[in-house]
């Protein structure tokens, strides 16, 4: 597994996209994220800017509640990077979510 063996932290953004969207990925949409995670912090001062891509590339509906609300609403560079429109629309929604459970 790719994934597993770290080598994908050299990917490139466009093989890190292909790898995330497809339909060969037989990972969990919470492994997706951390993947993500990881791959944007190997470099972030160069990756960051790919975070929104990336980002919308992972099924927000198939995550529990709980990831959702401890893990990915807790990210520092989701949270710090409120100023990004899809963020603050993402973070609104989590909200709302978490909110009428």
């Amino acid at each position: 597994n790719v994934v597993k063996s770290n080598t994908f932290l050299s990917f490139s953004f466009e093989l890190m996209m292909e790898l995330i969207q497809s339909d060969d990925l037989h990972a969990e949409e919470e492994e997706a994220y951390e993947s993500i995670m990881m791959w944007l912090k190997y470099d972030l001062n160069e990756r960051l800017k790919c975070l929104p891509e990336l980002f919308k590339s992972i099924r927000l509906s198939l995550m529990s509640i709980d990831y959702l609300n401890d893990i990915v609403q807790e990210e520092e560079l989701i949270r710090s990077d409120i100023t990004s429109k899809h963020f603050s629309i993402l973070l609104k929604f989590l909200s709302r979510i978490l909110g009428a459970l």
